[in-house]
């Protein structure tokens, strides 16, 4: 039978400081497009829902960058909101150097 084990306590402070890590990230991105958008609230909406859209991710060692060509968001009008605030078209990729 088997029996539930449970997070040793090292590993359970490692994942509350990684939740608390994104957390703090997230809010940081949502303070830094919220005055781009009409309603302030919506901010963490869209991106939460930035966070779930797929993205193909291309390292290029040679440049050292990283490429991210995002796939669109889940509505029309999400997608057209991450353009507005970014400039970045939904079918474009943009390159990062890491």
């Amino acid at each position: 039978e088997d029996k539930f084990k449970q997070l040793s306590t090292q590993s359970k402070h490692l994942i509350d400081t990684l939740k608390m890590i994104a957390y703090r990230a997230e809010t940081a991105m949502t303070n830094s497009v919220r005055d781009n958008l009409s309603h302030s609230t919506e901010a963490r909406t869209l991106l939460q829902a930035l966070y779930k859209t797929e993205a193909d991710l291309l390292p290029d060692k040679q440049n050292n960058t990283l490429t991210i060509r995002l796939h669109h968001l889940y509505s029309k009008r999400s997608s057209f909101r991450f353009v507005k605030i970014t400039g970045i078209s939904m079918s474009s990729s943009f390159a990062s150097h890491y």
